[in-house]
């Protein structure tokens, strides 16, 4: 197997930051980015996936009589909207302390800071991936 990975060893991140990550919250985002860098094909393939699956789902409930899911789907939309409160109070003070800081636009959009390594963020990308696919 070929080195297909970049080299994220030149990211660095500012620490300690004011947010100070949990355990939990932590992961290795190097590690998974050199996963995507070597694995890119797979988000081509999820999606044929997810169209395979939508198109076959449609063809199978077809002459079917539809599912009674009111009260799971406002569970579900009530668990994403807890989640992205809690990771909007978790992520909002770093956030606007680096907003309004000097050059704080540009530091923001820009730099790399501690709260990349949240795994709060691909779980909400994850939880997106459900809500949205």
């Amino acid at each position: 197997m070929s080195n297909c990975s970049l080299d994220y060893s030149l990211i660095h991140t500012d620490n300690p930051a004011k947010f100070q990550a949990y355990d939990f919250e932590i992961f290795d985002w190097k590690g998974w980015a050199s996963y995507g860098s070597c694995h890119w094909e797979l988000p081509f393939q999820v999606g044929v996936l997810y169209l395979l699956l939508i198109f076959g789902l449609q063809r199978f409930m077809r002459g079917r009589d539809p599912f009674h899911l009111k009260v799971p789907l406002a569970l579900w939309n009530s668990a994403l909207g807890l989640f992205s409160l809690v990771g909007f109070l978790r992520t909002a003070p770093e956030f606007f302390s680096i907003l309004l800081a000097k050059d704080g636009l540009y530091k923001a959009l820009c730099f790399r800071y501690l709260q990349l390594q949240l795994l709060s963020h691909p779980a909400l990308d994850f939880m997106c991936v459900c809500e949205c696919g």
